[in-house]
């Protein structure tokens, strides 16, 4: 009777250390997701403030952008560091992560001595590239999980068309006609450049209608996929669990049958 009650504690033990431990597990996904989309929105910032640096919009030198910069490096630097430091493989870890290496690499203060430290910024672009790859895979499931891709597909086609068509009815040049075809269907619409032919207002009225639509799928798609997630997850869960139990079963019949 002893024995068989040590046993029944010890599996009750084992089990309630299984149950933490995907607890556990849980949170550091979930922690972890949020993680990358803080990341992704940092290098998407990195990058923007490059480009404007670039096209002469903003100086990169200046506050508060110099600061943002800075920020932005410690936090990838340090990103860096701590995914080297528990990395099995450090070769494998230095292979597989070299735009992540090349984008915390200092290289505008190393090229300054040559006066190039304006070009040398572009390497910061790396930073961008580097979450490519581990964004991939997810952004992949997004567009096909959600049949965004077809959106994507629609509005892709319809922002060419309505730009040439723009380029040849309001006799403007491409570069003007594709800016005002996306900031017309991201239903931004800075002013700058409009259409002055019935034709090309009608253009116009097919690409916010189109932008509105756009808005809308891609929120739906959004939350439609974090739900899904969120359900496969606690699939995942209950998986496991019934799987627990019919593990303690076999073990508990096969004591009795002992």
């Amino acid at each position: 009777m002893s024995l068989k009650l040590f046993t029944f504690n010890w599996d009750n033990k084992d089990k309630t250390t299984t149950k933490g431990a995907q607890q556990v597990m849980e949170k550091l996904t979930k922690w972890q997701k949020i993680y990358d989309i803080l990341s992704a929105v940092l290098a998407s910032v990195s990058v923007i403030i490059v480009l404007l640096d670039l096209a002469a919009v903003i100086t990169i030198n200046a506050e508060p952008y110099y600061l943002l910069d800075k920020i932005i490096l410690a936090i990838f630097t340090l990103d860096y560091v701590v995914r080297f430091a528990i990395a099995k493989d450090k070769w494998r870890f230095f292979k597989g992560n070299i735009f992540d290496l090349l984008s915390i690499m200092p290289f505008d203060v190393m090229f300054s001595v040559f006066r190039i430290s304006r070009l040398a910024r572009l390497f910061k672009l790396f930073r961008l590239f580097s979450f490519t790859g581990r964004f991939m895979t997810r952004w992949k499931a997004f567009l096909y999980k959600t049949g965004f891709i077809y959106v994507v597909y629609v509005t892709s086609t319809l922002i060419v068309v309505s730009g040439i068509g723009f380029a040849a009815i309001e006799h403007d040049t491409l570069i003007n006609a594709f800016w005002w075809a996306i900031s017309t269907v991201t239903t931004v619409g800075y002013g700058d450049v409009v259409p002055h032919t019935p034709v090309g207002k009608m253009i116009g009225v097919v690409l916010m209608f189109m932008g509105i639509g756009l808005i809308s799928s891609l929120t739906s798609a959004v939350t439609n996929f974090f739900v899904s997630e969120e359900e496969d997850d606690r699939f995942d869960q209950i998986q496991n669990q019934l799987d627990e139990i019919q593990a303690l079963l076999i073990a508990q019949q096969s004591k009795a049958d002992d």
